[in-house]
C-alpha cells in the first residue's frame, strides 16, 4: 500500500512540474486561436468583404485595351478571282471604355446588397465569438466544479477513515456495537466509490476542455475566486418584482440593438426588401455609354511598314434597350422576391419573440440562482457547526452511529449545493451577457447594480 501510495504522488509531482497553469484569460485567447468554427466565421467576413469590393466595381467604368497583327498570304487563282490578291500585313491597336448609366437599379443595388451581406457576415462573426467564449467558459467552469467536488470527495473518504478509526477503538472497549462498526466500514467503502466516481468526472471534464481548446499540453486551471460576485449576488436577492420587470424590459431594449442574431434578422429585412426593388428593375429599360478609338494601317509585299500610316477611328455609343419578353420570368422574380420579403418580416417577429422569452428565462434563472447561492451558504454554515459537534460528541460516545452518518451525509450535500449553485450562477451570468450581446462582464454588473 505504502509502494501504491509513494507512486501516485511521484506521479502527481510529475504532473505538476510538467503542466501549466491554465487562467480563463489564456482560455479564451486560445479558443479563439483554434477554434474551427470562429475561424470559419472569420474567414466569410473576409471573403464577405472582397464581395462587396467586387460588388462596387461594377458601378465604376470599365475600359480595355485591343491590339492585333494580321499576316496575310497571296491567295490562289479562282473563277472568280483570277488575279490573286498580293501579301497584305495588317497592324491595329485601340481602347474603349464602357460606362453603364443605368440598368434598372441592378447594379446599385446589387452593391447594397453586398454591402449588407458583409455587416450579416461581421454580425455572425461576433455572435461566434460571443459562443465560443460562452462556451469555453462553461467548459472551463464544469472543471473548477469537478475539481471542488473532487476536493470533497477525498475530504469524506479521509473523514470515514477518522471516523472508522474511533469507531475501531470504541469497539475494541466494548462501547460500540458490531452492527455500528459494519456500518462505518460500509460508509468508508462508499466513500471510496464516491472518490472514484469524482475522479472520473474531473477526468472527462479536463478532457472535455482540452479538446475544445484543441490544446496539447497539459494544464492546471487556475482557481477562481467566486467570492467577486459576492455584492451581485447581494443585490438581486434584494429584487422585488417591479425591479425584475424593469431589468427585463431594459435587458429587451439592448437585445433590440445589441443581440446579433436580431442585427442579422434586421439586415436579412434589408436584403429582402432590395431584392424586391433589383427584380422590379427588370421591368425598366438600361442606358449604357460606351467610347472606342483605334488606330489601324496595311501594307503588301511591296511596301515598307514605314511607307503606310495608321488611320483614326472613333466611337461614342448610347445604347437604350426596353425588356419586352419574356414578361412572365421576371414576374415571377419579382414575385418571388415579394413573397421572400414576407417571410423575412415574419421571421424577425417570431425571432423578437423568442429572445423576449429567452430574456425573460435567463434573468429569472439567474436572480433564482443568486438566491439559491445565499440559501447554500446560510445551510452550509449551520451544517459544518452541527458536523462539527457531532463528530465531538460521537467520539464520547454520545451520539449513535446513524445520526453521525446522517451529519455526514448533510454536510457533504451542504457542501455539492453551495458549489453548484456557485457556479450555475456564474453560467447563468454568461448565459444573459450572449443574449445581451455582451462581451464585457463589468456591463451587465452595471446594468444589474443600478
Amino acid at each position: 500500500m505504502k509502494k501504491i501510495s509513494l507512486t501516485i504522488i511521484t506521479i502527481a509531482i510529475c504532473f505538476t512540474l510538467n503542466s501549466e497553469i491554465l487562467t480563463l484569460k489564456n482560455a479564451k485567447e486560445i479558443t479563439l486561436e483554434n477554434n474551427p468554427e470562429y475561424l470559419s466565421k472569420k474567414y466569410a467576413f473576409e471573403s464577405a468583404k472582397w464581395e462587396e469590393i467586387n460588388s462596387l466595381s461594377g458601378l465604376l467604368p470599365s475600359a480595355s485595351l485591343t491590339g492585333s497583327q494580321i499576316q496575310m498570304n497571296p491567295g490562289m487563282p479562282t473563277m472568280l478571282n483570277p488575279i490573286p490578291d498580293d501579301e497584305k500585313n495588317t497592324r491595329s491597336y485601340g481602347y474603349s471604355i464602357n460606362q453603364p448609366l443605368f440598368l434598372g437599379g441592378k447594379l446599385w443595388f446589387g452593391y447594397r446588397i453586398s454591402r449588407d451581406a458583409k455587416l450579416m457576415s461581421e454580425y455572425a462573426l461576433e455572435e461566434q465569438k460571443l459562443k465560443t467564449i460562452s462556451a469555453v467558459e462553461e467548459k472551463y467552469f464544469n472543471l473548477l466544479e469537478a475539481d471542488k467536488i473532487l476536493e470533497i470527495s477525498k475530504e469524506q473518504l479521509h473523514s470515514a477513515g477518522l471516523n472508522l478509526e474511533i469507531a475501531e477503538i470504541r469497539y475494541k472497549m466494548g462501547t460500540l456495537s458490531n452492527v455500528d462498526l459494519l456500518k462505518i466500514q460500509s460508509d468508508k467503502a462508499a466513500k471510496e466509490t464516491e472518490l472514484i466516481q469524482s475522479e472520473t468526472l474531473y477526468a472527462m471534464s479536463y478532457s472535455g476542455l482540452k479538446n475544445y481548446l484543441q490544446y496539447s499540453n497539459d494544464f492546471e486551471i487556475e482557481n477562481f475566486d467566486t467570492t467577486i460576485y459576492n455584492e451581485l449576488i447581494t443585490n438581486l436577492n434584494t429584487f422585488d418584482k417591479k425591479q425584475i420587470d424593469d431589468i427585463m424590459n431594459e435587458c429587451f431594449l439592448i437585445s433590440l440593438n445589441e443581440n446579433y442574431s436580431i442585427k442579422t434578422l434586421k439586415e436579412t429585412k434589408n436584403m429582402a426588401k432590395k431584392s424586391v426593388s433589383m427584380a422590379a428593375g427588370n421591368f425598366l429599360p438600361t442606358l449604357n455609354l460606351s467610347y472606342s478609338q483605334t488606330w489601324n494601317k496595311s501594307w503588301n509585299q511591296d511596301q515598307n511598314e514605314s511607307d503606310s500610316n495608321y488611320d483614326d477611328s472613333k466611337q461614342l455609343a448610347l445604347t437604350a434597350s426596353i425588356p419586352i419578353f419574356p414578361i412572365a420570368d421576371n414576374f415571377a422574380d419579382y414575385k418571388k422576391a415579394k413573397y421572400e420579403k414576407r417571410k423575412t418580416d415574419e421571421d424577425y417577429k417570431s425571432a423578437e419573440s423568442g429572445i423576449k422569452l429567452d430574456l425573460e428565462s435567463s434573468v429569472l434563472n439567474l436572480i433564482s440562482s443568486a438566491k439559491q447561492v445565499k440559501a447554500s451558504e446560510l445551510t452550509l454554515n449551520f451544517t459544518t457547526k452541527l458536523h462539527s459537534q457531532m463528530e465531538e460528541r460521537f467520539k464520547n460516545g454520545m451520539v449513535s452511529t446513524s445520526e453521525m452518518l446522517d451529519s455526514e451525509v448533510m454536510l457533504k450535500g451542504a457542501k455539492m449545493s453551495n458549489i453548484q449553485s456557485s457556479f450555475s450562477f456564474i453560467k447563468a451570468k454568461s448565459k444573459l451577457m450572449l443574449l445581451l450581446g455582451m462581451e464585457e462582464e463589468k456591463e451587465l454588473i452595471k446594468l444589474l447594480s443600478h
